[in-house]
C-alpha cells in the first residue's frame, strides 16, 4: 500500500496515511476534502451508494467537465448532475454498480482500461437457468441507479488478442488498485455515452428499425 490512500466510507473522504514513527497507517476524516485533489491516490470504497460517490464529483462541475473532457466526448456535465438529483427509483434485477477493469495485450503491448456497468441478473439461458454478470447502463436515467451499492472490482484478467487458438484463456490473473483518477473516468466515459441528455434519454437498440424497401 501507498503511503497515502483514499478511501471512500459513507460518502465521507478518508485519508489513510503512513505514520513512519508508529509504523502504522492513521486514518484521518476531512469534512472539506474534495476529491480533485486526491485523484492520483489509490482508493476503496466502502458502505457507499454510486450516488454518495457520484456527490463528490457534483461538487465540482467545472473542474471534471474540462479535466475529463476528452472522456465525456465534449458533452457538458451539468445535465447528468441534474439528471442524478431526481428523486431515486428502484433499478430492477441489478444488485450493485461497479467499476472493473477490463486488459487485453497485443502486438502494441498491454492495455488496461476501467469501466463501468452494474452488477444483476441476466435473462434465463437456453435451459432455464439464470445467471448474473455484468449489466450495461449508459442509457439508463442516473436517478434509477443512485442508490445502489457503489463497489470496485480489483481483479484483472489479461487477454491476448492474438490468440487464434480456439482455447482462448487468460494469460494472467492477478488484481490491480484503482486510483481515484480511473474510477471518476470510468463513470464518466461510460454516463456520457448516451450523448446530451439535456433534451431527454433514448436508447437506439429500443428503435423500431427502418422499413425495407
Amino acid at each position: 500500500m501507498s503511503e497515502t490512500h483514499t478511501i471512500i466510507r459513507k460518502g465521507e473522504v478518508i485519508i489513510r496515511k503512513w505514520n513512519p514513527e508508529l509504523r502504522i497507517h492513521e486514518e484521518k476524516t476531512r469534512l472539506d476534502q474534495i476529491l480533485s485533489d486526491i485523484l492520483q491516490y489509490s482508493i476503496e470504497i466502502e458502505d457507499t451508494s454510486f450516488g454518495q460517490f457520484f456527490e463528490l464529483i457534483a461538487k465540482e462541475p467545472e473542474f471534471y467537465e474540462k479535466a475529463f473532457k476528452a472522456s465525456m466526448y465534449g458533452f457538458p456535465i451539468m445535465p447528468y448532475i441534474e439528471e442524478y438529483r431526481k428523486p431515486a427509483e428502484t433499478m430492477k434485477d441489478v444488485d450493485f454498480i461497479r467499476v472493473y477493469w477490463t486488459a487485453d495485450l497485443d502486438e502494441d503491448g498491454l492495455s488496461c482500461n476501467s469501466c463501468l456497468d452494474g452488477y444483476g441478473d441476466w435473462p434465463e439461458d437456453q435451459i432455464g437457468q439464470k445467471c448474473k454478470g455484468g449489466v450495461a447502463i449508459e442509457y439508463t436515467p442516473i436517478y434509477k441507479f443512485k442508490d445502489l451499492p457503489f463497489k470496485l472490482d480489483e481483479s484483472l484478467q489479461v487477454w491476448n488478442l492474438d490468440d487464434f487458438s480456439g482455447t482462448r484463456a487468460p494469460i494472467l490473473n492477478t488484481k490491480m488498485h484503482f486510483t481515484a483518477y480511473d474510477v471518476v473516468n470510468a463513470i464518466l466515459f461510460e454516463l456520457t455515452w448516451a450523448g446530451d441528455v439535456s433534451k431527454g434519454r433514448e436508447c437506439p437498440f429500443d428503435k423500431e428499425p427502418d422499413p425495407v424497401v
